[in-house]
């Protein structure tokens, strides 16, 4: 056995007794990681108040070996994040984060923590999240994932199945058409242009979109997306 200094995140907290809970952290050091917190439940002056959702902490962790669940001594908080807490269209964006990284990537690496971590301080950062940004969240994570479909220039270009695809007939009626604003918008994506931030979409756009991405979603994840029906309330 031997302790760690460990930096990110809380991603669950499970009760495990009357007292005590499973921790999972999402940590820049071993990606993802469960520990037990012995007395959480009860108190967590042990931990000054930093076991919650969207604050970045500083973890000291006793690793234990062969399977065996690690132990979270103790904890302290590096960045709160006041605006994710404070602003409700914030946290719902950064619950739809977590969401999309526990169904689409199902693991939490070390590798992907370096996005996550700039998400979140974007999120918290900015003036204010709109659509494009929620467009772009979506994407990157699909593009981590490696099932996010290359776009090229077209003037017919259909969404079908897990794929884009240009045609010069008309298309099937299960194909999703993407307008020239979407085309354009999927283009920058790639090409990490940060002008896209600055489209602007209409309702039929954004329903299209929607569409477009929770296919992609469902067929990888086979669930759908608790965080939709409150980020309608925002976007």
């Amino acid at each position: 056995m031997k302790t760690e200094i460990l930096h990110g995140y809380v991603i669950k907290i499970t009760p495990y007794s009357d007292y005590d809970a499973i921790v999972v952290l999402f940590t820049e050091e071993m990606g993802g990681i469960s520990v037990f917190a012995k007395g959480l439940r009860r108190s967590q002056k042990r931990f000054q108040g930093s076991i919650d959702r969207f604050l970045y902490n500083e973890f000291e962790v006793l690793i234990k070996e062969n399977g065996k669940l690690s132990i979270l001594k103790s904890s302290k908080i590096i960045d709160s994040f006041y605006n994710i807490k404070n602003e409700p269209e914030k946290l719902v964006f950064a619950e739809h984060l977590i969401e999309l990284y526990n169904n689409i990537l199902t693991q939490f690496t070390s590798e992907n923590f370096k996005y996550f971590n700039s998400m979140l301080k974007y999120i918290n950062n900015s003036k204010k999240v709109n659509y494009p940004s929620l467009l772009v969240l979506r994407f990157n994570i699909l593009k981590i994932a490696g099932i996010m479909p290359r776009v090229n220039d077209s003037h017919d270009m259909f969404f079908s199945g897990n794929q884009f695809i240009f045609l010069n007939s008309e298309p099937e009626t299960n194909m999703i058409k993407l307008t020239r604003n979407q085309i354009n918008f999927l283009i920058g994506f790639q090409q990490e242009n940060q002008k896209i931030l600055d489209f602007e979409f209409n309702e039929d756009e954004k329903r299209s979109f929607g569409k477009l991405f929770s296919l992609l979603y469902y067929s990888i994840s086979n669930k759908k997306l608790l965080t939709i029906p409150l980020l309608m309330q925002f976007f």
